[in-house]
């Protein structure tokens, strides 16, 4: 057991993330790979980002409005919303979508 399998399809870099974070969620959309939230060892984050496999890089994308880490994401007809998570004080009920999604870039 272990390692990849022959001819490939084992673990590959890609270029590192803007900010360190855990507890983050991350759902693709809009052709890449969409970060939002998490903690970062001293508080619950509010930053998005989104990863472009194409270009190998990570850009920053619109803040959520509102810090929270160990929260859900999902995509519903191209729209990324997230809920629930843990803002730092409390476990939150709320929940917000990003319409238009992260946007060209």
């Amino acid at each position: 057991g272990g390692g990849a399998p022959p001819g490939g399809g084992g673990w590959e870099p890609v270029a590192p993330m803007n900010a360190a974070r855990r507890d983050a969620a991350a759902v693709w959309v809009d052709g890449g790979l969409l970060v939002t939230g998490g903690f970062d060892g001293k508080e619950d984050m509010r930053s998005a980002e989104w990863y472009d496999p194409a270009k190998d890089a990570w850009r920053q994308v619109k803040d959520l409005g509102a810090a929270r880490s160990g929260h859900g994401m999902a995509v519903v007809r191209g729209t990324p919303h997230v809920m629930g998570g843990y803002d730092g004080a409390r476990y939150v009920d709320e929940a917000e979508s990003m319409p238009g999604g992260v946007g060209g870039g």
